[in-house]
């Protein structure tokens, strides 16, 4: 929990605010603000708070199934094919250039 308090006169600030730290402390601070010394603070910690034990949190007891491991596949029979025959291009045809008429 937290308190605070402040009062002001003039450019005159003064205040207080206390917390309760995580280890269940208090800290507390009281500060004067003014034109002349600035802000000055005095932090002081009161630590005869006993902070109340927690418990550690119960651990789950989980046994992890057994894996799954798949059973080897029988091995499949080799497969012999035949080769295919080689095809060869047909022959190109001979072909004879013709002379082209010119015609005006």
């Amino acid at each position: 929990s937290k308190s605070q308090h402040e009062s002001r006169s003039g450019d005159v600030v003064q205040g207080s605010y206390s917390l309760v730290e995580p280890d269940g402390s208090i800290r507390t601070v009281d500060y004067t603000a003014d034109a002349v010394n600035g802000f000055n603070a005095v932090v002081s910690k009161d630590v005869g708070v006993v902070r109340a034990a927690v418990a550690a949190p119960a651990v789950a007891r989980f046994a992890a199934p057994a894996p799954l491991v798949a059973a080897p596949a029988a091995p499949l029979a080799t497969q012999y094919f035949a080769t295919p025959a080689r095809l060869t291009a047909p022959a190109a045809a001979a072909l004879a250039a013709q002379p082209v008429a010119y015609i005006r």
